[in-house]
């Protein structure tokens, strides 16, 4: 079985499924996809596969789609237990691989890791960080953690300003008297599911700067 095996530092990968287990005893594996549709992981070659032993290149040979999952086989490995000792893991694949989306359209990998923000009812909140997309049946949803700190980009870069004032500088402090910051609310320091729905919950995206805005009662 031929195997590559690298430095995830060396790659630039993205997270686009998990092999889960194996099935039957010829080492086919049953894999989870995080594309949509569900078949789309299919378009993206090699497969990196984040094991135990390291980040792995795998070249799939064989495919059964079914409605929920999809089986695998990996090209020289035929034997259920030696299948076994790589999985579960992380699929992934390099980022190049994928084309430049339309105006408003993003990849999942592209909103992992962003700072989310609601501006409802009158008030500001920060809900904390987006750590991953989970897709339903009706439209994606945001998971934010709340445990983790954040604060819009225009706050950190007037920190930032502060900085690198020099002392007794009037001009600065008068600036800033024009334009204070926002006051954000406190709000509870917990997960949030946030559906994925561009103008209803979802204000506004702004990769640049690391943020989400949307419009969300903190109290769910």
């Amino acid at each position: 079985m031929a195997v590559s095996v690298v430095s995830e530092k060396r790659l630039d990968l993205v997270a686009v499924g998990r092999a889960a287990s194996v099935f039957g005893v010829k080492g086919w594996v049953k894999v989870q996809s995080f594309t949509e549709p569900h078949e789309n992981i299919l378009d993206y070659a090699p497969w990196w596969l984040k094991t135990r032993h390291g980040v792995k290149s795998f070249e799939v040979d064989e495919v059964k789609v079914r409605a929920q999952d999809i089986l695998v086989h990996f090209k020289g490995l035929d034997d259920r237990d030696i299948a076994r000792q790589f999985l579960p893991a992380e699929i992934a694949v390099d980022k190049s691989q994928f084309e430049d989306l339309g105006e408003g359209d993003f990849y999942w990998h592209q909103l992992v890791g962003l700072k989310v923000f609601s501006n409802f009812d009158g008030q500001q909140y920060a809900l904390g960080v987006v750590t991953k997309l989970l897709e339903t049946g009706a439209n994606d949803v945001l998971v934010v953690d709340g445990k983790v700190e954040s604060e819009p980009a225009v706050a950190q870069n007037r920190q930032q300003e502060n900085l690198q004032e020099p002392q007794g500088s009037n001009q600065s402090t008068e600036q800033h008297s024009e334009s204070p910051l926002p006051a954000f609310k406190r709000v509870e320091a917990r997960e949030r599911l946030i559906p994925y729905v561009p103008d209803m919950y979802v204000t506004q995206i702004d990769l640049a700067q690391g943020e989400i805005w949307v419009n969300w009662d903190p109290e769910f």
